[in-house]
């Protein structure tokens, strides 16, 4: 891996010195790459009996659920991921705790980078959903289904077209992006995750997706799916690769070796009793509870309001029902920092946004992509309708509701410093 520091490559050597494989034979696996599958190898033999739960969240596409249904005992990726990372920065700790913890790290790293390990709608995160892929029936493993095609064919495809595992590897993204996806916490990423598996995973399928409606037809996976999801996969290969190697160079290239490992249990602690699946509402709402809603159609409409105070018709109890529906209440949970949230207008009013309840959810003002994050935003598209007109207010409508954090970078770039004032009461 190329991000990793020399002295991180050294440790990672020593680590795999070794090795055993799945029946505890020296493996003679000396690599990253060689060593990934370790975590699957053993899922059904005696040494990794107990571990299959690790390997994913089950966090609800539809509604909501404790973090002590989601990952009962600690049982689960995120959790366990954690752990690992733990281990793997205590120098104290023996050599082939570390080893394990190495290569848990490495398999869990990529595991909740892919949706649908982070996803679950009474389906086994999309294992009990049977598909065919471009005219494909069968894998290895039998019929195909959603979540095998996440797992390895989307992939596979995705490698091909792009020339091959080693340019993808080079393709670390913008310096920005890379900053950006090494911050936030095991849960914060796997929130991410969770997030893609019900806008993209779930909801892009054909026929469409409904809650409470389960899938018991075979479904045919073809270019437009994969269209989705494809970008999708790419970026999530790249954020996966710049975190594991933040990972490693912070848990074993410091003078500080378990630095990281540190931050991510304080901000893991931190949220104790929010569930991963209530953090993706922490940068992005619950498209299934607010896919926005557009009041005003054009331009010249929005251009000519006034002050949007005038427009602006949320009452207490459309506010208490909008908590409610998340599952959470005022300056509760992640609504609990310095300036709590604002139940806010994901079509923002000066975007023509309507005052209902499937246009609103509870933003937090504090930490990154905050609600002041998505003011900034707001008046940049204002602007670029009415001021410069340089995009439509559809588009403005449309990109702002189905990914304004994405929008954000797009039209405005690097996040901006803001200073919180404390007001949550």
């Amino acid at each position: 891996m190329a991000r990793l520091t020399p002295e991180t490559a050294h440790q990672v050597a020593l680590l795999l010195q070794g090795d055993l494989d799945s029946q505890g034979k020296p493996s003679g696996r000396k690599t990253l790459g060689e060593v990934a599958s370790w975590a699957d190898e053993i899922k059904h033999k005696p040494v990794g009996a107990g571990t299959a739960p690790w390997h994913f969240d089950d966090i609800p596409v539809c509604g909501t659920a404790t973090e002590d249904v989601i990952c009962n005992g600690g049982n689960c990726a995120f959790s366990k991921l954690s752990n690992a990372i733990e281990v793997l920065g205590n120098a104290q700790a023996a050599k082939r705790d570390r080893n394990e913890a190495l290569k848990w790290i490495v398999h869990l790293v990529g595991d909740i980078h892919q949706p649908l390990h982070e996803a679950d709608n009474h389906d086994r995160g999309g294992n009990g959903i049977t598909v065919t892929f471009f005219g494909t029936t069968n894998g290895p493993f039998g019929p195909l289904n959603l979540h095998g095609i996440w797992d390895d064919d989307m992939v596979d495809r995705l490698i091909q077209e792009k020339g091959g595992v080693a340019t993808i590897v080079q393709e670390e993204g913008l310096p920005q992006d890379r900053s950006d996806w090494e911050t936030g916490s095991v849960s914060d990423w796997s929130a991410e995750s969770h997030q893609l598996a019900v806008s993209v995973a779930y909801a892009k399928l054909p026929g469409g997706f409904t809650c409470g409606s389960p899938i018991t037809d075979v479904l045919t996976i073809g270019q437009d799916y994969y269209s989705e999801a494809a970008p999708q996969i790419d970026t999530q290969l790249r954020k996966a690769g710049v975190r594991l190697a933040k990972i490693l160079n912070d848990a074993l290239g410091s003078s500080a070796p378990n630095s990281f490992a540190a931050t991510l249990t304080r901000s893991t602690a931190a949220a104790a009793g929010d569930a991963p699946s209530s953090v993706a509402a922490y940068r992005r709402p619950d498209p299934h509870k607010t896919p926005g809603r557009a009041k005003l159609k054009t331009a010249a409409a929005v251009c000519k309001m006034g002050s949007t105070k005038d427009a602006r018709h949320v009452t207490e109890k459309l506010k208490t029902d909008v908590y409610e529906s998340y599952g959470i209440a005022k300056c509760t949970r992640y609504c609990s920092g310095l300036q709590g949230c604002e139940i806010d207008h994901l079509i923002s009013l000066e975007l023509g946004g309507d005052n209902t309840a499937d246009n609103l959810w509870p933003q937090p003002y504090d930490g990154t992509w905050n609600a002041h994050d998505k003011d900034r935003l707001e008046q940049r598209l204002h602007a670029m309708i009415c001021k410069q007109k340089s995009i439509s207010l559809s588009d403005a409508q449309q990109e702002i509701s189905t990914d304004w954090v994405a929008a954000y970078k797009k039209y405005i770039g690097p996040l901006k410093p803001f200073k919180p004032v404390p007001h949550c009461q």
